[in-house]
């Protein structure tokens, strides 16, 4: 009997070292798993902020491909003489001659633009040319007011005529894209 009851005491014994065995590589199991969970979930939010980062990139490359195209339309502060040397020579294939009279910002509207005042002279068909090809030339100019008046007569004795007219014409902003990666 007492060999059965040393038996019973050594099985007893090593039922509980192995149930404390079990216990303690549960506990550890059962962390490494709340670990691999949690990991899991940052992996899964880092991941969504890489693809909403990647989606902002394409979203900016794209409205910087749209501001350039948009650009094409306007003048730079660099090319402001150059577009006013253009003004001066368009009414020339027609003979009409384009004199500028004044330049300036214009501070009211929401975008930036210059505000242009000039004075058209030749035929009448000479004068509405030019002015159609300064509303609908290759910028974004609009024409606000125009003031037409006789100027008398040629040396060919055409009549000629002068327009005084207000344009403005839009101006480049500072570009607000940028097509650099995020970090």
């Amino acid at each position: 009997m007492k060999r059965l009851l040393l038996s019973f005491g050594v099985s007893l014994l090593i039922l509980v070292g192995m149930s404390v065995t079990y216990a303690g590589l549960y506990y550890l199991l059962s962390q490494s798993t709340d670990r691999a969970t949690l990991l899991t979930q940052e992996v899964g939010s880092k991941t969504a902020e890489l693809v909403r980062a990647t989606n902002v990139h394409e979203a900016l490359s794209s409205l910087t491909r749209d501001e350039d195209a948009l650009n094409q339309y306007l003048i730079g502060k660099e090319d402001i003489v150059t577009f006013l040397e253009g003004i001066q020579s368009v009414g020339k294939p027609f003979g009409a001659s384009v004199d500028v009279l004044s330049v300036s910002n214009d501070v009211a509207s929401g975008h930036q633009r210059i505000n242009l005042s000039l004075t058209v002279t030749g035929t009448f068909d000479a004068v509405m040319r030019t002015l159609g090809l300064i509303e609908y030339g290759p910028y974004d100019s609009v024409i606000n007011n125009v003031t037409l008046n006789s100027a008398g007569v040629d040396a060919k004795k055409n009549s000629l005529w002068t327009a005084a007219v207000t344009a403005s014409v839009g101006m480049k902003s500072v570009s607000s894209a940028t097509s650099t990666k995020p970090k």
